[in-house]
């Protein structure tokens, strides 16, 4: 997290002063620019020469300090520099890739297994490849598709949102959600069923196995003119394994997602039950379902985000302690998005009242960028020891500076108290 921190530093700071590097050379003595331990021994010489603080927005660098600033940076990047771009999928077609997830053998970190929606059959679908040799080269393999009980278990039509973990026995977990998009309207028939699946690798993430485990199905299917039953809807899953050596859950898998509840029962008014989770109609909740290692069943999903009903997004850590914490967003607020907490403990998922994070976000402000901007809100987390980092885009926090653009936040979380900065 502090070379993240350290490196987003110093892009800004870069971008921030290149335009007076040429009256800088010209006016200043740079040949040899004092070492600096640290960018914040660097930033504080900087600040030192400067009549006014430091201020992102209006920045200004004192006469000479540009140049010395980016001839440090070049020092620094020329003596850590050693390594290469190489190409991870092996097709030549330019269908894109997109969505990656990725995940490193804890057992051995030459061992690296990356996985993308990947649209080179003209249709996404799931693409996974090993790396046995540190990342210089990599296998290209296909995910197996996902089995639908409705259509007969043939797989279905599509696969998005990567998920890939490893576990410290040589197994690598792989996890997607996969749907149909069907549209037959000469025997006037839909299918819209979605299922959560994952696959299990062996020999380090070298091969998976050829039928997928399911996770949870719903159904959303029937005709245009007449009867059809879609109570609910799935999204956005991700994966998560117990390493923590000594936890009482140790290799334990946890896989958790969004159900959209678009409602159940005749009139379509009724609540979801799904495993032990009940999500009220026209809402939405984050389930977990947990296994208690690769390759073994896989028990029915609970609801991690309380009560809460418009709950989206979700990331899952595991402290020193061998205790699950999920992070999530909930959009009950028409202005704010708020990021809770939720701990698994004694079997049962409780929320903490108090968010970890509370923003507001209205996307980028470039008008030349096309891609959707809204899944940046999701919390990107990680964890060290018991403290948690939680990444994730906003225009502004709370009371804070409103931005016409989007920065990345990162909140600091306390996984026991829920106390948490925002940075």
């Amino acid at each position: 997290m502090k070379r993240i921190v350290r490196a987003t530093f110093v892009a800004l700071l870069s971008a921030l002063f290149w335009t007076q590097l040429a009256s800088a050379q010209q006016s200043a003595n740079v040949s040899n620019p004092p070492p600096f331990k640290d960018i914040g021994a660097l930033v504080r010489h900087v600040q030192s020469r400067s009549k006014a603080p430091f201020h992102r927005d209006g920045a200004q660098l004192p006469k000479g300090a540009a140049a010395e600033l980016l001839q440090h940076l070049a020092r620094a990047a020329a003596s850590t520099a050693r390594g290469q771009n190489v190409k991870v999928n092996r097709d030549r077609n330019p269908w894109p890739k997109a969505e990656i997830g990725s995940a490193v053998d804890p057992t051995n970190g030459n061992n690296y297994v990356v996985m993308t929606n990947d649209f080179r059959e003209n249709y996404d679908h799931m693409f996974y490849h090993v790396s046995s040799n540190g990342g210089l080269s990599f296998t290209d393999d296909s995910m197996v598709g996902g089995a639908d009980p409705v259509t007969g278990f043939i797989p279905l039509t599509f696969q998005s949102d990567p998920g890939v973990a490893f576990d410290t026995r040589g197994h690598s977990v792989l996890s997607t959600i996969t749907g149909n998009l069907i549209f037959d309207f000469g025997n006037d028939y839909f299918n819209n069923d979605t299922e959560i699946e994952t696959v299990v690798g062996y020999g380090h993430g070298a091969y998976t196995l050829l039928l997928p485990t399911p996770i949870d199905d719903q159904p959303c299917n029937g005709t245009f003119t007449g009867a059809f039953n879609c109570p609910a809807q799935l999204d956005k899953p991700l994966i998560t394994i117990d390493n923590v050596a000594g936890s009482p859950n140790n290799g334990a898998v946890y896989v958790y997602y969004t159900l959209f509840c678009l409602g159940a029962g005749p009139t379509g008014n009724q609540p979801c039950k799904d495993g032990n989770a009940v999500v009220p109609a026209g809402s939405s909740a984050i389930l977990v379902a947990s296994s208690p290692g690769a390759g073994l069943a896989f028990g029915p999903p609970k609801k991690a985000s309380g009560s809460f009903h418009n709950a989206q997004f979700s990331d899952l850590v595991v402290d020193s302690h061998g205790t699950p914490h999920i992070f999530f967003d909930d959009f009950s607020d028409p202005l704010f998005v708020r990021m809770y907490e939720s701990t698994l403990t004694a079997g049962a998922w409780a929320v903490k009242p108090t968010p970890v994070a509370t923003f507001i976000f209205r996307g980028l402000a470039s008008i030349n960028w096309g891609f959707r901007t809204n899944g940046t809100v999701a919390p990107g987390c990680g964890i060290d020891g018991d403290t948690a980092y939680c990444a994730f885009s906003a225009n502004q926090i709370k009371d804070g500076h409103p931005e016409s653009g989007a920065s990345v936040y990162v909140a600091v979380v306390d996984t026991f108290s829920g106390a948490s900065t925002i940075h």
